[in-house]
């Protein structure tokens, strides 16, 4: 592997990894890089409720009527339907799209932070991604943050859903990057 040198380290004689779009990392270049803390995933996530808001009232907003006409009308099980989906797309959108297109939401790139893949596999694949932020926060959230504990015992610091998505975030800021 084609090494350069590191201004931060040049001082102490090692060699730097090579800089390269993160997405174009292999498995064993995030084992550079420390796992997030449970601080900087908490900010993140405060960071993207922020963004979401926004698109969640965009949405509910603009079926609410329609919905509002179906229960009127006795369409009960439509309704429901498609309170869920308006409950979901916002999720969809904002969490699973940009986490398995590039590891990223706004949040998680405002604080430096990336859900990478296991070991096991090159790539999040989509179906992962889906089971990671949506019935793996669920159950991580759900059982009053005992999914979240789990990260202090865990070694390479990964939540449940985590777990369940085989996931794990990383910290890519070259201040954080084990050397």
């Amino acid at each position: 592997m084609n090494q350069i040198m590191d201004l931060a380290t040049a001082d102490q004689g090692r060699k730097a990894p090579p800089r390269r779009a993160l997405a174009y990392m292999s498995p064993d270049d995030f084992n550079l890089y420390k796992p997030a803390g449970f601080v900087q995933r908490w900010y993140a996530f405060t960071l993207d409720l922020a963004f979401i808001a926004p698109i969640d009232m965009l949405v509910k907003v603009s079926i609410g009527k329609h919905l509002e006409h179906l229960a009127a009308y006795g369409h009960d099980i439509r309704a429901l339907i498609l309170g869920l989906l308006a409950a979901f797309v916002p999720i969809i959108i904002y969490f699973v799209l940009p986490t398995w297109y590039n590891g990223q939401t706004i949040g998680k790139r405002i604080v430096g932070i990336r859900v990478v893949a296991t070991i096991e596999q090159p790539k999040l694949s989509f179906v992962d991604t889906l089971m990671r932020e949506t019935i793996g926060k669920a159950i991580s959230l759900g059982l009053c943050g005992a999914g979240l504990l789990l990260m202090h015992t865990s070694p390479r610091q990964r939540a449940l859903h985590d777990y369940i998505g085989r996931s794990r975030v990383v910290s890519f800021n070259l201040s954080t990057r084990q050397h």
